[in-house]
């Protein structure tokens, strides 16, 4: 015997809904958090305040910050170097945009910085840091667009049912 479709007006369906949106807004907020930081960190370096350094201090757990790796700003380094800036910049993406893509993506994303990373590890080849920051966007939004639950897309239930306006 079928089962009928599951009804998106549920209650499950409006936690889900409600669950998404928070990992949604976390994810928006912790990413351009880390962005801020890593762009404030080099212009308060510049105008020789202590922020810049509290700030790289901060973001040293989320990025190994290999000098020449990482771009320059106003003369000092970012916080973080170009691939985890790109990492970043992709959830921050995939937040914001809230495409789906299946898991695989994941695997591939993470083949090409593995991929390149051993190419930089062998020396076969030189990598530059729009290379790395590509490679970081693409592993950042594939995590964020396969991570973040996706499926129970339903607004509010006013909007799903015609006449049914809130009031």
């Amino acid at each position: 015997m079928p089962t009928a479709p599951p009804d998106p007006h549920s209650d499950n369906a409006t936690a889900a809904v409600q669950t998404n949106a928070l990992l949604r807004a976390a994810l928006l907020f912790w990413s351009a958090a880390i962005l801020a930081a890593a762009v404030a960190a080099p212009i308060a370096a510049s105008a020789a305040r202590p922020e810049g350094w509290f700030l790289h201090e901060v973001l040293e757990p989320f990025c190994h910050q290999q000098p020449e790796r990482t771009w320059q700003l106003q003369g000092h380094p970012l916080g973080v170097c170009a691939r985890c800036l790109g990492v970043y910049a992709g959830l921050l993406l995939a937040a914001l945009a809230a495409f789906p893509l299946p898991p695989k993506t994941i695997a591939a994303a993470l083949a090409l910085v593995a991929a390149t990373w051993l190419v930089e590890f062998t020396g076969l080849a030189p990598v530059s840091n729009g290379f790395r920051w590509l490679t970081g966007l693409f592993l950042g939004a594939s995590v964020g667009a396969v991570v973040l639950p996706w499926a129970p897309r339903h607004g509010p239930r006013w909007l799903a049912r015609p006449g049914s306006a809130p009031g």
